[in-house]
């Protein structure tokens, strides 16, 4: 029989979980630390611009749509820019990299700097 607690419901006790209970979920995270892409150094420095040129106020939606408030929808053109987006296949990831630093190299050339530029518009 349960033991009662003082408002007269049962008290459960909490069941100890078992080797066999550990194992299968030890091996779930496991796998999803192993699936986690890797950023390499060219996409990591596209989302630090990305986010710097957000905090600064002159990211926009589309290039020269409206300025971009929501910080999730600033991580996700980051993650689209930088080719790391997990919604994307992995040929339209290596596309969409090789054209943002194609532009940023473009944009060095002429002394431009990208969030100070548009944060001034």
């Amino acid at each position: 029989m349960l033991p009662r607690a003082a408002g007269g419901f049962f008290i459960r006790r909490k069941k100890r979980a078992s080797v066999a209970d550990v194992v299968p979920a030890m091996k779930l995270v496991l796998a999803a630390k192993r699936a986690m892409a890797k950023q390499s150094k060219a996409q990591k420095e596209t989302i630090h611009r990305v986010m710097h040129e957000f905090k600064e106020g002159g990211l926009r939606a589309s290039g020269t749509g409206p300025k971009v408030r929501n910080p999730r929808q600033a991580i996700a053109i980051a993650l689209h820019e930088a080719g790391a987006s997990n919604q994307e296949t992995p040929q339209k990831n290596k596309e969409n990299l090789r054209k943002t630093k194609s532009r940023e190299k473009k944009r060095d050339e002429i002394g431009q700097i990208p969030a100070l530029d548009s944060a001034a518009n």
